[in-house]
Parts: structure tokens; sequence; C-alpha cells
């Protein structure tokens, strides 16, 4: 029997986020939930936890395996690519967390979920003290990078449209410049999009803190002759970065896939109400077939206070 062709022509993005982070919102409202939609991410803490994503060569080896495995045509569907990486990376990572870390579970650690039920902000300056001191060992490779984009053409095969070139750097969504490219691939003025972006920004931390539930970005800014003149982003609330590639990609025609390595943190403002991990075993689904709208998983114990070995 032949296989139905189910959303063809639509677009998979992929992006690696290379951030600092932190949790912001645990409680996600029906409205919240829907932005994240075709959403899937893989998450390297995988719990409410700090990560190691190590220095810049290890970020960068990073970023060229991933370019490595999505800049090709693609015959299986990427949520396979996610699990089969999935598998890969965690024993090397588990590896890494034990030669640094006396007392932290790796329970939880490299997850892929389906449906996301966390809010995050992600930013390029420090907001842990682990970041702290990673940020100690060249903090250049940080960004929102894309890694490909494909469009799905029949039931079992998803055509690389971008990069279409070898050995191109990856646009980084936090530079204009990039912010800009991406947008063209797509038709849209992205200029235009960063007007109204920038009309949103605010400063980061919110202050007071109870304005975090209406932070959605933070722009760079200098004074020109007579307005604020607007750079690139410094920190982005994760579902509006998704909003905005929706909107930027058309939200009928979008799937996205996540990879997420920053910190998992929650916010003080949180930390103190919130027993819960978001870590979940989620229902495996295909994006580019439909994302599964159910919700999964269940409770995890909370992870180990960690102390950083003496070297």
């Amino acid at each position: 029997m032949e296989v139905e062709c189910i959303d063809i022509g639509s677009k998979i993005i992929t992006i690696a986020i290379m951030m600092h982070g932190e949790v912001i919102d645990t409680r996600l409202s029906p409205t919240q939930q829907k932005i994240f939609d075709n959403t899937r991410l893989f998450s390297l803490a995988g719990g409410f936890s700090e990560v190691g994503f190590g220095t810049n060569d290890v970020r960068m080896k990073n970023i060229n395996f991933l370019n490595k495995i999505f800049q090709i045509d693609l015959s299986q569907t990427t949520n396979r690519i996610m699990q089969d990486f999935t598998e890969r990376i965690r024993p090397t990572y588990a590896r890494y967390i034990d030669a640094f870390f006396d007392d932290l579970s790796t329970e939880n650690i490299c997850k892929v979920f389906s449906t996301i039920t966390i809010d995050k902000a992600l930013g390029n300056a420090i907001t842990s003290s682990f970041d702290k001191m990673m940020n100690c060992i060249l903090p250049d490779i940080i960004g929102i990078y894309v890694i490909s984009v494909h469009e799905k053409v029949d039931a079992n095969q998803m055509r690389l449209i971008y990069p279409l070139e070898r050995n191109v750097s990856n646009l980084d969504l936090i530079k204009r410049a990039d912010f800009i490219r991406f947008a063209s691939i797509f038709g849209k003025d992205g200029e235009s999009i960063l007007s109204k972006m920038s009309a949103l920004s605010s400063e980061w931390p919110p202050v007071p803190v109870s304005s975090l539930d209406n932070w959605k970005v933070t722009f760079t800014q200098r004074l020109g002759f007579f307005q604020k003149v607007y750079g690139d982003i410094s920190h982005i609330r994760l579902s509006y970065l998704v909003d905005i590639i929706q909107q930027i990609v058309g939200r009928d025609k979008c799937k996205l896939n996540l990879f997420d390595y920053s910190c998992s943190v929650l916010v003080p403002m949180i930390n103190n109400r919130e027993g819960k991990l978001f870590a979940r075993d989620m229902k495996e689904d295909d994006i580019e077939r439909g994302a599964d709208q159910t919700w999964g998983g269940g409770r995890h114990k909370k992870r180990s206070t960690r102390k950083r070995r003496k070297q």
C-alpha cells in the first residue's frame, strides 16, 4: 500500500543553541505550549541542571558534527537522526561530567523532548557559577547557529536547501547580518522583523523581577544622534525565538529541531516554588509526519548537589 505523503513542502529547520541559559517558566499556558507545536528539542542538561559544554574546540566539534550529519539530503526522518545522535553523545558527555564533578547524577542528561514544557532565557552573558568558570576558557563560540534547512519532497525524502555550499560558516541568529540573511532564504525582510523585535526590547535581567513574565528579548544598544541604535540580540526567550522562526519560515510549514547546549537551572524566583523536574520520558514521534500532542512522562528524583573536583 502506498505510504501517505504528509506535510509535503514543509521546511525542517535545525538549530544549535550554544548560549548561557536559565529556566524562567515551568507552567506554560495552553497558548504558550502551542508555540512549541512541531518543535523537537535535544537537551544536553536533560533536567534542571547546569551543563559544561566545554572549550571553543569542543563546541566547534559539536557544531561541525551536526553540520556533517544534517547538511546533506536525508532519506530518514530527523527524529531518527536526533535519537542516534543522543545515543552517541550521552556516554561521552557522562564521562566528561564524571571527570569534573564528584557528586552529579547523569540520570537525566542528553534527552530528546517532543513536547516542550518549560521556557528559558538564552543569553551571551554569565548566568551561573559554572558558566563563570567555563567562560574563563575562550567564550567566543556563543550563538544560535543555523545548522540546516530541509524541504520535505515526499514521504521519505528531505532535500537540503540551505546551505548548498560546502564549508560555509553557520549563520548566527543573534547577529543582525546573519538574522537578515536567514530571513532572506524564505523571502522575508529581516530588517523589518528586527525593527519590530527591537521595539519589544527591554533590559536583562528584568527589573522588577515580576516583569519577567512579559520579557521577550534584549538587544545591545547605543545612543545615536536622535534615538537609540539597536545592535545584536544579547538575550532572547526560547518561546519567542521559536515564534520568530515560525513567522519567518511560515507557521503552517515550519518544523524545528533544536539542539540545546545551554544550562537549564531555575531562576531564583521559581527555584523556591517548583519541586518537579522538566525531564520527561517523552513519547517518540516524528515532526516531519506531525507532532504528537500528548503529554507524557513521570517525575524524576531531584538532581544531586554537584561539587567540582580539585585538580
